[in-house]
């Protein structure tokens, strides 16, 4: 998430639904609720897309877009 955030030329006092110390700590979280993820991706300008794929399927299975916000 730091990298995404720092790519993006944001600084963790500007992601507007969070605090900086806020925002550190969920940088360094290995898991977190959806709905945390996607706030802190919109504070920093960015969405989501969550794709679901046949793991054993051989040919033309296809990926679909589960979520998208």
């Amino acid at each position: 998430l730091a990298e995404l955030r720092e790519r993006r030329g944001v600084k963790q006092t500007d992601i507007t639904p969070f605090s900086q110390t806020a925002a550190s700590k969920l940088e360094k979280r290995k898991d977190m609720k959806l709905s945390t993820l996607i706030e802190y991706l919109d504070g920093i300008g960015m969405g989501l897309e969550i794709r679901v794929y046949p793991k054993n399927a051989k040919g033309t299975a296809k990926a679909e877009t589960l979520l998208k916000v």
